[in-house]
């Protein structure tokens, strides 16, 4: 039986990281349950209205793992309020010591309310630990706020110039943005991430680069982080992994493919002027996350995933 504390494993960053990727390997270990960006799905109005299909290929009303988790609690009559809250404009109010009672009081009947989402999924699937790629830091905070929650929080970080190439081309339902946009949401999202090194003690950085590098390694890694064990991936040989299918809400498109999956390299496909107005742009943190002096090697550094 599972404990009655809650155990998540929470990856934070700016997206296009290789997070569905590295949920989808830690959802391969016995006892870890991967539900991709559930939280940031179900919570949010615009998320829902997007309609993706689970990792399984259902559509989320059709998925009977799902259905039977959601029967369990109440998330329609919150929606409109989590949709609000759960933005990283309201990060600066959760961390305010000084708060109105009507932030107080949402915020209350927020976290009771994901307590019992939580607790649904535990204890409709027996698993050990959640693994959540949700990623947006403001859910994080919420998160942290939980008292019956162990809450391991796994910063991925990605080379900004790469995450910006990334998001220039669409990807299935995921469309492109403009550099601009894209530079704006690296920035503030590992910015506000970074605040999550204060708020927890289980904080845990990863770079991108390094785990496609060696992700059996980095799943090792992860997984002593979070249970003080030692795991072995032996679903991981070299650059190939064997991942099953698994329900994922949100997330990459590469979650709706399964079996034998090898991890590609690819070139940045950025022009030299964006690739500089990207690098000048995000200087402090790139210098801050060893891309600048340090980087890795000069082909490592521009991998991209290929599902």
């Amino acid at each position: 039986m599972p404990s009655n504390r809650i155990k998540l494993l929470f990856i934070a960053g700016s997206g296009r990281n290789g997070s569905t990727l590295l949920a989808r390997l830690l959802g391969q270990i016995d006892g870890y349950l991967n539900v991709g960006e559930a939280t940031q799905y179900l919570f949010s109005e615009k998320m829902l209205a997007k309609e993706i299909p689970c990792g399984c290929g259902q559509p989320l009303s059709e998925c009977e793992f799902w259905q039977e988790i959601l029967s369990d609690i109440v998330i329609d009559e919150i929606r409109p309020l989590s949709t609000s809250l759960m933005r990283m404009r309201q990060i600066p109010r959760m961390l305010s010591p000084i708060k109105s009672p009507w932030f107080k009081n949402n915020m209350r009947n927020l976290i009771d309310v994901t307590t019992d989402y939580l607790k649904a999924i535990q204890n409709n699937s027996g698993c050990e630990m959640v693994v959540d790629a949700s990623k947006n830091p403001a859910i994080a905070f919420i998160l942290s706020q939980i008292s019956d929650i162990d809450l391991y929080i796994v910063h991925l970080v990605r080379d900004a110039r790469g995450y910006v190439s990334s998001w220039s081309k669409p990807k299935g339902y995921l469309k492109s943005f403009p550099m601009h946009t894209s530079t704006l949401w690296w920035l503030s999202y590992n910015l506000f991430s970074e605040l999550l090194r204060f708020t927890t003690r289980k904080y845990l950085l990863v770079r991108y680069e390094d785990f496609v590098q060696d992700p059996g390694k980095h799943v090792q890694k992860i997984t002593h982080f979070v249970t003080n064990k030692n795991v072995v991936p032996d679903f991981i040989e070299g650059s190939h992994a064997l991942i099953n299918s698994q329900h994922m809400l949100g997330s990459n498109p590469d979650k709706l493919s399964s079996g034998k999956l090898k991890i590609k390299d690819q070139k940045w496909d950025l022009p030299w002027f964006k690739e500089w107005f990207v690098f000048l742009a995000t200087f402090p943190l790139l210098f801050h996350y060893r891309y600048v002096f340090a980087p890795p090697d000069h082909e490592s550094a521009r991998e991209k995933i290929i599902g």
